[in-house]
């Protein structure tokens, strides 16, 4: 009897331990895939912040104070191809001790995909509508008065073309200073918590993405 009780009592600890190691084990692979979907996040904003960035550099640091910049800025092919945030996996944040870093990184990608959209429609009304109007007019260069530019153009187009313009310098602003803040929390929070995580710089990942005071052309 006393056999049968220890090969019972056996029994139901080498039972109780391979599934605390089951547990253990899962724990461990779960960690460690929640450690990738923070950094391919991580380099997700990266990647939107180096497009925006340069894009800003390149582009709408030139016309920046110019009063006529909505028709000085030219199309620009800014953002042909970029990288998008897996949200599914990142659904471990919610149940995380700052659970409202999940909401911060959304809308650092959503204020990114306005951008995008926003540059895309100006530069498809600039195209296909202000410069084929300044065509007809056989003009070479526009009035140095804004009224008489609407009068030959028309007052909607000038109205929605400084919109466009207005917005998308607005944007990119905002695009800038809310993904380098989300960038740096969520760094800083995976690097605390997964072991197999490790900080990130932006410079290891995209080239010339991280701004300096010499070059921020924003200030």
């Amino acid at each position: 009897m006393k056999e049968l009780f220890l090969a019972f009592i056996g029994t139901f600890f080498g039972a109780w331990a391979a599934f605390q190691f089951q547990i253990a084990e899962q724990a461990r692979k779960d960690k460690k895939s929640e450690a990738a979907a923070g950094r391919r996040a991580v380099l997700v904003l990266c990647n939107q912040y180096g497009q925006t960035k340069r894009f800003y550099k390149q582009a709408l640091s030139k016309f920046k104070d110019d009063p006529f910049r909505w028709v000085t800025l030219q199309p620009f092919d800014a953002f042909h191809s970029f990288l998008r945030l897996d949200v599914n996996s990142l659904g471990f944040l919610m149940n995380s001790s700052e659970p409202n870093i999940i909401q911060e990184v959304l809308l650092a990608e959503e204020a990114f995909l306005e951008l995008v959209t926003t540059v895309h429609q100006r530069n498809d009304v600039h195209l296909n509508q202000l410069q084929l109007a300044i065509q007809k007019l056989g003009l070479d260069s526009l009035p140095a008065s804004e009224e008489k530019i609407k009068e030959l153009l028309g007052q909607r187009l000038v109205v929605v073309m400084k919109d466009l313009t207005d917005s998308t310098y607005d944007l990119a602003d905002a695009v800038l200073i809310h993904n380098e803040a989300i960038f740096n929390r969520l760094n800083t929070y995976l690097n605390m918590h997964y072991s197999d995580y490790q900080l990130l710089k932006r410079e290891d990942v995209v080239r010339d993405c991280q701004p300096s005071a010499a070059d921020d052309s924003r200030d």
